[in-house]
């Protein structure tokens, strides 16, 4: 993996502008050896934070399994260094230091004993923001290596109508909302007490996940359905919890796909589906016992691209989907079609 290597230098004499006090470092003498990083985030497909395009991160540092400096934020300067506030150095009396770090600066987290700054009640519900990590534990020398790792999962979906054939007229389906139920979008984060290193597989996790509700993925203007998968995305939706997915019930309860919309025969404009309405709600399970094409669980770090074909059985007005399901084992494998 190529890394970029980004130094933060800062002149000694600010130290008295940035607040370099041993009260600002919990009594810990600084010496006036400045800290420097060499960052990396994993290869990723376009729209998620890559090396590249990282452009801050806040840093959470101990020492003795206390505070040192703490809400550090780091801020990219002109596209090839780093700016740091305040400007970090190392202990004078050389003891090691825990970094723990995240991007991008989701907030502040307070100072206390504990020796981590472990994320309570995250809120994820727009689903928009790739969330990073990064531990690096009993560094001593520059420079220190962060190196992330992706703290969701990367969900995508896209739809076609089933192409026409000798047993099947051409169809038009036009969808007007898609909707993912019984998600989970709040829930807290607990580091890894090692390094994340690029040789190892040291995670953190997720726990005490809220109550599930649904997630609007898309919501019009009406999408008409052609013979190529369309990605069909509004809301921006594309980051979601690592979770256990609600089992998809008879009774349409559970994790399911929810789509609205109609169809029709393309030729006469005759609606084919529903009868009784202008539109209405067809269901893709995502996690059905025994089912082909789903999965139980969404994981940290992985992409999950879902691929529905909509059509009309032959001899029926039911709706049913043909559906196939990429699941990508990293970021770095992943690849969506245009």
């Amino acid at each position: 993996m190529k890394t970029n290597k980004i130094a933060m230098l800062i002149p000694l004499a600010a130290c008295g502008l940035l607040s370099c006090s041993h009260d600002d470092t919990n009594g810990i003498a600084p010496s006036q050896k400045e800290v420097r990083f060499n960052v990396t985030v994993p290869r990723a497909p376009r729209g998620v934070t890559e090396t590249s395009t990282i452009d801050n991160f806040r840093i959470f540092s101990f020492v003795n399994k206390k505070p040192y400096m703490h809400n550090v934020s780091a801020t990219k300067n002109d596209g090839s260094g780093w700016v740091t506030t305040p400007v970090m150095y190392w202990p004078a009396d050389a003891s090691p230091v825990n970094f723990y770090c995240i991007s991008p600066m989701i907030g502040e987290v307070a100072d206390s004993d504990v020796p981590n700054p472990n994320i309570e009640n995250y809120d994820n519900a727009t689903g928009k923001t790739d969330l990073l990590y990064s531990v690096n534990i009993g560094a001593t020398v520059n420079p220190v290596s962060i190196n992330f790792r992706h703290a969701l999962s990367k969900v995508a979906f896209k739809f076609k109508r089933m192409e026409a054939s000798s047993s099947q007229a051409p169809i038009k389906v036009d969808v007007s909302e898609v909707t993912l139920t019984a998600i989970n979008t709040k829930g807290s984060f607990t580091y890894p007490d090692q390094t994340t290193s690029s040789e190892t597989s040291n995670a953190g996790t997720w726990h005490d996940q809220g109550s599930r509700s649904d997630i609007s993925i898309f919501n019009g203007p009406v999408a008409t359905l052609t013979d190529q998968y369309t990605a069909l995305n509004s809301s921006g939706y594309e980051f979601a919890l690592p979770q256990e997915l609600a089992t998809s019930t008879a009774d349409l309860g559970g994790a399911y796909v929810k789509v609205k919309c109609a169809v029709y025969d393309e030729t006469s404009g005759v609606r084919i589906w529903p009868k009784s309405a202008e539109s209405d709600y067809l269901y893709f399970p995502l996690n059905s016992t025994g089912a082909a094409n789903t999965t139980a669980e969404w994981q940290a770090g992985k992409a999950y691209a879902y691929n529905i074909t909509v059509g009309v059985p032959q001899g029926s007005g039911k709706i049913e989907f043909d559906v196939t399901v990429d699941q990508y084992p990293t970021f770095e494998d992943m690849y969506l079609e245009q």
